[in-house]
């Protein structure tokens, strides 16, 4: 609710003044100022505050929010293309869902060679503040950032995860001309850009960085991602590039590459050893999940989780209209395992089914053991379905399983405790309302190098 406000409004022959004073929803507006009538054409916001105000709810957001701001300024000419400015805006409240902001200053100057800013902001995520230049007035009006600097930037506040944390501390710059081109929602498509982020010592999940640099890049609607994450023992880079702003989007990602990266330590699992070298390689087009084409392609030359090592691991998949065929196999010391899937994103309640087989030669071995125990073999199948894309939690998933052991050895080889050739299956079901149909093919090859023998492999459809 607004009101009702009261607006005092006082004129003479060279200056007006008026203030203004009411509730606005649950808080209050409050304000004075005033202006020449003359050439001079002074004029001055000597005060104009927001206190306790739900911003939120006047912008139908579902989150709550609180604002508390204040600000002042002083200028001459009511012209924009003429006028000169100072103007100063700070809170020490303000906050919206789980951001919370304990200190905001802004101070501004608009002259006749264009406009300079400060401007710093203390909160729960950390530290940002930069300078700011350009000429809002020019025929390309532009901006550019010079002297920012983050600290302590948390971005799992942002992303609103409790798992996963960061504590970043850098410096960053950037440039954007077109600026007009930004009151349209393809503005972006029209102008250029460039920005630039330095990280110093900083921790992303559970992971130690001693440095990186992230450069992007925007022109004519065409966006451009280069990057190098470096670490205590391993380095992960990316080349990107995208077309954000067409009707139907496209990304590329040409390689990203991870030499001895931590994977378990960067999503804040756990700071447990772990090493990757491999690469990603991504080319796909669509303007939502269900009209997705495109290829996506995994290899990982060598992985260790712990003291589990993995010598060769890919991952293939290929989508059409957003049904996504799915092709995975992993190996190492101990055994290996196959997969093969589909994704069907094009439903409204999308699918997942798959299946495959396995072979674990050193069971002990695979669970992190040092000695050389135990062996397993059989097949596996999975289905799951869930409500909607935007609600991918468990919640909302109905999925079944289904692990057979075809033959296995338990303890050590010759000992009381092995057991051979039982061929019970061991099954594991979660909701039998979600299965999908699988039809057998058999090709009378072997290509799996870690099998002692062949299973015909399972071709995989949603039924």
């Amino acid at each position: 609710t607004v009101g009702p406000l009261r607006v005092e409004l006082q004129v003479d022959s060279s200056r007006a003044r008026a203030a203004i004073e009411g509730p606005l929803g649950d808080g209050t507006l409050s304000g004075r100022m005033s202006g020449d009538l003359d050439e001079g054409a002074r004029w001055s916001i000597e005060r104009m505050r927001l206190a306790g105000v739900d911003v939120a709810a006047f912008l139908t957001d579902s989150v709550s929010s609180r604002v508390d701001v204040q600000l002042t300024a002083s200028g001459s000419g009511y012209d924009p293309s003429v006028m000169t400015a100072e103007v100063t805006m700070s809170s020490d409240t303000l906050v919206w869902g789980p951001h919370v902001v304990r200190s905001l200053t802004v101070d501004g100057e608009l002259g006749g060679d264009g406009m300079t800013a400060r401007a710093r902001v203390v909160s729960n995520a950390g530290t940002v503040g930069a300078t700011l230049a350009g000429d809002p007035r020019a025929e390309r009006p532009s901006v550019r950032i010079t002297s920012g600097r983050v600290t302590g930037v948390d971005l799992g506040i942002v992303a609103r995860s409790e798992q996963w944390t960061t504590a970043l501390n850098g410096t960053f710059e950037g440039l954007l001309t077109d600026l007009r081109g930004l009151a349209a929602p393809s503005g972006l498509a029209t102008g250029t850009a460039d920005a630039r982020l330095v990280l110093e010592e900083s921790r992303i999940g559970e992971q130690d960085v001693s440095g990186a640099e992230v450069t992007v890049e925007l022109v004519s609607g065409r966006a451009r991602l280069d990057g190098a994450l470096r670490m205590t023992d391993g380095i992960l880079t990316l080349a990107a590039a995208a077309l954000p702003f067409d009707s139907i989007r496209r990304v590329t990602v040409d390689s990203l590459e991870a030499r001895g990266v931590n994977l378990v330590a960067l999503t804040g699992s756990s700071r447990m050893p772990a090493a990757l070298d491999g690469i990603l390689r991504l080319d796909g087009t669509g303007s939502d999940a269900g009209s997705i084409d495109g290829t996506f392609e995994v290899v990982v030359d060598r992985a260790r989780v712990g003291s589990t090592e993995f010598t060769a691991t890919t991952l293939s998949a290929r989508a059409t209209a957003g049904r996504i065929d799915l092709e995975g196999a992993v190996s190492g010391l101990w055994g290996g395992a196959e997969l093969q899937g589909r994704a069907d994103l094009a439903d409204e309640s999308p699918r997942f089914s798959g299946a495959g087989l396995f072979r674990v030669s050193d069971l002990a071995g695979l669970l992190g053991g040092s000695t050389r125990t135990g062996e397993v073999e059989g097949t596996f199948d999975i289905a799951a379905t869930v409500s909607a894309l935007d609600s991918m939690a468990l919640s909302t998933m109905v999925a079944s399983g289904r692990l057979d052991v075809g033959s296995g050895t338990v303890g050590h080889r010759g000992d009381a405790h092995t057991r051979r050739d039982r061929r019970r299956p061991v099954a594991h079901r979660h909701d039998d309302r979600a299965r999908a149909s699988r039809s057998r093919r058999g090709n009378g090859r072997c290509n799996r190098p870690w099998a002692t023998r062949c299973t015909s492999p399972r071709r995989v459809g949603v039924g």
